[in-house]
């Protein structure tokens, strides 16, 4: 159902509007600007200009009497809950009640501050605080009769909805709507909450009933209401399979929400849904791009989610299963995490899973190694024996010695292969990205959450999958990587700024490469590249694929080879890695394989390290 989202905004304008009793015609203007001004701009979610209003008028504001501060304290509250700052909106809400409580004069406004902290623990999850507050609200409005009750009985009922009781909700949704007799706009948002009350308990006959009844009420005929009450309606009836019905109802609110400029990509959405029931999917595929369009200005991610998934529907009801699937696929891409602690949990278990499959990883290479070290030792005494007895040829003896250096390789490869997953993927750079996780998820950010983990688990999964052969997907590699960087740069803010370049002419499908070549050079970058310097680093990477060999170059601005060879040796001990890597694989593939390190500083006078690989590759 479409969110009643003003109903916040409409409660702190309506307590508000009350707090206007002064005798002092300067006070009064004053409170009269914050009403009139600051109001209009919170409900537009206009946050930059009615921060700057706000900070403008509080030298002012301060020196005035509690009545005019205290409307001023509750706008700076209400402000901090748009822009998500919650502990400044409390700090502002408890500044209001500590004047509210030590004027006698005040008692009778303190519900609205009350109800405004309840508003902010409901924010914060913390519902027994919340229940608290929002029933001391309920107590003081009842007791001065005010107009904001009905206004704090639908703040409660959402309340006990998040915690599950049904009978109280219940209870304060009729309440308040029977209460809303001359607020049609909040009678109608409470009308289309009870709608949803009926709906959430499997009701929804209920609901779309109940919406039906109240038609003839002559207070929700404001624009506003009846495009609330019209819209929900025909969304109901679309959950129920009566499409032809609930396409009325939406068309019917279009002109309204046109009118308001509340025509949104929801509402172009409901209208794409109703063709789809209906069968006509070219009119359904018209909506659904108009409502594309519409989300990408408003960056809706979740109607966006819907939108893709309502094509794939109408896709493969025309027997398009490619198009259906690409479509999902699109959808995929756009879901978010609805972050709770089930995230921590994930990224527990992420790590449980991880550290499972390292050592499943290690038992591994060691059979490996394990194996490879009998088969050498039984070539060489096969060696011995055929020198004993002299009776190999000269070209069997060389057979023989090629196979011994051959295994030697494998189980170097193999060791290479291991201390290079142990300084990729480490244990101290896993705690480093968990504690960043686990930050980020403490302050409540939710897209940057849901990417730090996306990235995290890609690095992780690549990571273990592809140091189990030889050779990997050079695409697969490529996103490694920018997996990797865009984990230290959330890691490093504000540190190094990256670019990946790839030749136009370079074909990525079906190129292999040897795995896990490039990150420990640019973590070397990082690492030791850029510790201690006073400005933001660069990394510049360009990949050219040339007939059978991949040439990559890795440049940085950072303090060059002499400075970072003097702060540690896990830098120089990830290249020699590569270069004994390197060495192996163009004796294995007789193709010229190598790295290169130049410092800028002796070659033009610049800053930084440039590194050149030259890799072979498979197809």
């Amino acid at each position: 159902m479409k969110c009643f989202c003003l109903l916040m905004l409409i409660l702190f304008t309506i307590q508000c509007n009350n707090l206007r009793e002064t005798k002092d015609n300067s006070k009064e203007t004053l409170i009269t600007f914050l009403r009139d001004t600051i109001n209009p701009l919170l409900i537009n979610q206009q946050t930059t200009e009615a921060r700057l209003l706000l900070d403008s008028v509080y030298p002012y504001a301060a020196k005035s009497s509690h009545p005019v501060f205290l409307y001023w304290l509750l706008c700076k509250s209400a402000l901090s809950i748009l822009e998500k700052e919650l502990d400044s909106s409390k700090y502002y809400a408890r500044a209001a009640d500590t004047i509210a409580k030590e004027n006698k004069n005040s008692i009778k406004e303190r519900h609205r501050i009350v109800s405004q902290l309840a508003q902010i623990f409901f924010l914060e999850k913390k519902l027994d605080s919340a229940i608290y507050f929002g029933q001391e609200a309920y107590h003081l409005a009842t007791t001065t009769d005010t107009p904001a009750l009905p206004l704090i009985n639908y703040r409660l009922a959402e309340i006990y909805s998040a915690i599950g009781d049904k009978e109280a909700t219940r209870k304060h949704l009729f309440e308040g709507y029977e209460q809303a007799k001359f607020v049609p706009l909040l009678r109608s948002g409470l009308a289309v909450a009870i709608a949803k009350f009926y709906d959430d308990i499997n009701l929804t006959d209920s609901a779309i009933s109940f919406l039906k009844s109240i038609e003839g009420d002559s207070i929700l005929y404001s624009k506003e209401s009846m495009a609330i009450r019209l819209e929900n309606t025909g969304v109901l009836l679309l959950r129920k399979n009566r499409p032809w019905e609930g396409l009325q109802y939406l068309m019917r609110a279009m002109p309204l929400n046109l009118e308001m400029g509340t025509y949104n990509a929801l509402s172009m959405f409901n209208i794409a849904q109703a063709y789809s029931q209906m069968k006509q999917l070219d009119k359904s595929n018209r909506y659904l791009d108009s409502a594309m369009h519409k989300a990408l200005s408003e960056k809706d991610n979740k109607v966006m989610r819907q939108i893709w998934n309502q094509r794939a529907k109408n896709h493969f009801s025309a027997h398009n299963f490619l198009a259906g699937y690409s479509a999902l696929d699109s959808a995929y891409n756009l879901f978010q995490v609805e972050q709770d602690s089930s995230i921590a949990r994930y990224a527990r278990e992420l790590g449980v899973q991880y550290a499972t499959k390292d050592k499943e990883k290690r038992i591994d290479d060691l059979n490996k190694a394990n194996e490879a070290t009998r088969q050498i030792t039984n070539q060489q005494r096969i060696a011995i024996v055929a020198m004993i007895v002299a009776l190999l040829s000269l070209g069997g003896a060389a057979t023989l010695l090629y196979r011994r250096r051959k295994m030697k390789m494998i189980v170097r490869e193999v060791s290479l292969r291991q201390q290079l997953l142990r300084s990729q993927i480490d244990s101290h750079f896993l705690f480093n990205c968990l504690s960043e996780l686990q930050s980020l998820i403490e302050k409540r950010i939710t897209e940057t959450t849901v990417n730090y983990l996306q990235h995290l688990s890609v690095l992780i999964r690549m990571g273990l999958q592809n140091a189990r052969y030889p050779f990997a997907s050079l695409e697969d590699e490529i996103v490694a990587l920018k997996s990797y960087l865009t984990l230290e740069q959330i890691n490093l803010p504000q540190v190094f700024d990256y670019v990946i370049h790839i030749s136009d002419d370079t074909e990525l499908d079906g190129v292999t490469v040897p795995p896990m070549l490039l990150q420990p050079v640019v973590e070397n970058a990082i690492r030791h590249g850029f510790f201690g310097i006073d400005y933001k680093g660069t990394i510049d990477i360009i990949i050219k694929l040339a007939m059978n060999h991949l040439h990559c170059t890795i440049e940085d601005n950072g303090s060059g080879l002499k400075h970072a060879g003097e702060k540690g040796k896990k830098g120089s001990l990830g290249i020699k890695i590569i270069t004994e890597r390197l060495e192996i694989l163009g004796k294995q593939t007789r193709q010229p394989a190598s790295i290169t390190l130049i410092d800028k500083a002796l070659v033009n006078n610049g800053t930084g390290t440039k590194v050149v690989l030259q890799i072979p590759v498979k197809w």
